[in-house]
C-alpha cells in the first residue's frame, strides 16, 4: 500500500495538478476518434490531453468493442467519463443500436453531450447518475476526468466537501430484463461487484458480453 501511494504521490500528474484553478472553456479541444469526434479538455491529464495530443486510447478495450459490436446491437456504458467507448459503440452499432452512457461527473457529461450532438449520434443517451446495488446517493470526488464515488458520510461537513453528489440507480431499474442488450462495459474504480449486483435480473436474461 505505501508503495502505491508513493507512486500516486510522486506521479507527473499529481505534481502537476491545480485544484483551485476552474476549468476553462478555452482548453476545451477537438480530437479524432476512430470514426467519430470527441469534445476534451487539455487541462484533463488522465484521458483528454492524450486524446488531443492523437495518443490512442486503451486501443486493446478498443479492439474488444470492434469486435463485438455490429449494427443494430444495444450497449450500456458505466462509468461513461468523457465519452471514448459510448461515441465508440454508437459508431459501431448505428442508427440502428441503442448506447445508454451512465456517468455522474456533470464535467465529464457536458462534454459527451457536445460530442453526441457533434457527431449526431441521437442514438446515445447520456445520463447523469452512478450505477450501483441499490438506490441512494454517493458523494463524488474527482480528479480530472476521473473519479470515486464514495457513500456519503453521515457528517453534513464531509457532505458538503465532496465535489458533487450524485443519485445512484440499478441497471435493473433502467433497463428492462425483456430488451436486448448485447455488450456492458464497466470502469467505476472498483465498485463493479456493486453495478453487477444491481443487474442481476438484467444478465440473467440477456447474459450479455462484459468487458
Amino acid at each position: 500500500v505505501h508503495e502505491v501511494v508513493r507512486k500516486y504521490l510522486t506521479s507527473p500528474e499529481f505534481e502537476h495538478r491545480d485544484l483551485t484553478r476552474p476549468l476553462s472553456r478555452t482548453e476545451m479541444g477537438l480530437a479524432r476518434g476512430p470514426g467519430f469526434d470527441i469534445f476534451a479538455s487539455r487541462q484533463d491529464l488522465a484521458v483528454g490531453l492524450p486524446l488531443l495530443e492523437g495518443h490512442a486510447h486503451e486501443p486493446a478495450v478498443q479492439a474488444c468493442f470492434q469486435r463485438l459490436l455490429r449494427p443494430g446491437m444495444s450497449v450500456i456504458d458505466v462509468g461513461a467519463n468523457i465519452g471514448f467507448f459510448s461515441l465508440l459503440s454508437a459508431h459501431l452499432v448505428g442508427p440502428t443500436g441503442r448506447v445508454l452512457a451512465i456517468e455522474p461527473n456533470q464535467d465529464n457529461l457536458r462534454l459527451l453531450e457536445a460530442s453526441r450532438r457533434h457527431n449526431g449520434f441521437a442514438h446515445l443517451r447520456p445520463l447523469l447518475a452512478a450505477a450501483g446495488a441499490g438506490p441512494g446517493v454517493l458523494a463524488l470526488f474527482t480528479d480530472f476526468s476521473n473519479g470515486v464515488a464514495l457513500p456519503i458520510p453521515d457528517s453534513p461537513r464531509e457532505v458538503l466537501a465532496s465535489d458533487a453528489v450524485a443519485s445512484v440507480l440499478t441497471l435493473d431499474e433502467l433497463w428492462p430484463a425483456t430488451q436486448p442488450l448485447h455488450l456492458l462495459k464497466i470502469d467505476v474504480e472498483g465498485a463493479e461487484a456493486l453495478v453487477l449486483e444491481g443487474a442481476a435480473r438484467l444478465l440473467a436474461a440477456q447474459r450479455p458480453a462484459i468487458i
